[in-house]
């Protein structure tokens, strides 16, 4: 209010209230779960198979906690965040078995790995939760699987331990997750990959996506193989298709086809996949409507400040 009222003083006045509709408006407009137009969020989850026949291996999806551009929480500056020294051995993996859906957290959809470590040296054990771990899929008093000897090695210590000690093998294939479709031509609900640990060699996991499950708005489920490592397609047209880029949500000549495969690796020139960058182009794209709206005030303000210095003169 007090900006507000200072505007009739002069332009430095039309200038506070800008900078007060960027700070209101900004930070709401940069947070990732600001969805594009024409965009609805769909439920994504996926299952291992065939994890049990390597029995000497303890198998974990790293990192389910994540910053907010999927980088692993060992990334955390401790000069600018003291507050984080005592959970530098927090869990940031989930151990994974067969046969079990499996969640992803939106800001680690494009980050996480499979891991394999050798079961001999690093043995599970179960805990309870202390406190709601949302990251995590938890809640306090929830029991979790966990792996002692990994908690021991510290957040920082742990990136390059999974990235390259030599008893540990990673697949280097992702997940292909669908988090958002267009609301204008899908029905898509839920999607649910099935992928099979097919080998564990050397430094490898050899992860392979085998099925596909589809279920829609009305309930109608189908399951599609995998012929490759592109995601198939539904049966239904559209089903897959993008929210769009432009400004209103629909691209000037988009078609609706559907979000390339990130199973191989493979991501957008950003190197991220589709559905993650398209979260983030909303994003930026409300950022500029802030600041061009506070552009046009801080306009407006000055033509008016000026007529009325006018006709004081008068």
């Amino acid at each position: 209010m007090t900006a507000l009222a200072s505007a009739g003083r002069g332009p430095r006045g039309w200038l506070a209230v800008a900078a007060c509709a960027v700070a209101v408006g900004a930070p709401s407009a940069a947070r990732a779960d600001v969805l594009p137009p024409s965009s609805r969020p769909i439920d994504y989850s996926y299952e291992l198979e065939n994890l049990e026949a390597f029995s000497d291996r303890v198998f974990v999806m790293w990192p389910r906690s994540c910053g907010s551009s999927g980088q692993p929480l060992g990334t955390i500056d401790l000069a600018l965040n003291p507050q984080w020294e005592p959970r530098m051995h927090d869990i940031d993996y989930e151990v994974v078995s067969s046969a079990k859906r499996l969640d992803v957290p939106r800001y680690c959809a494009e980050t996480m790995r499979l891991y394999a470590l050798p079961a001999a040296r690093f043995a599970t054990a179960s805990q309870v939760v202390m406190e709601d771990r949302w990251t995590l899929g938890v809640k306090k008093g929830d029991t979790i699987t966990h792996v002692p000897a990994l908690d021991a090695i510290d957040l920082k210590a742990r990136m390059a331990f999974l990235a390259e000690d030599e008893s540990v093998a990673r697949s280097s294939r992702g997940l292909d997750v669908v988090l958002l479709v267009r609301t204008t031509v899908s029905s898509l609900k839920a999607v649910h990959d099935v992928l099979r640990v097919e080998r564990v060699e050397g430094a490898a996991v050899d992860l392979v996506p085998k099925r596909a499950r589809y279920t829609y708005m009305d309930g109608v489920t189908e399951e599609v193989p995998y012929t490759s490592g592109t995601r198939p397609s539904p049966s239904r047209p559209g089903a897959l298709a993008r929210p769009g880029t432009g400004f209103f949500g629909e691209d000037d000549a988009a078609s609706p086809g559907p979000t390339p495969s990130t199973a191989s690796s493979q991501a957008s020139a950003g190197g991220e996949p589709d559905s993650v960058a398209v979260v983030r182009a909303g994003s930026r794209r409300r950022n500029l409507w802030w600041a061009l709206a506070a552009l046009a005030l801080v306009v407006v303000g000055a033509v008016a400040w000026r007529r009325r210095a006018s006709n004081r003169a008068d």
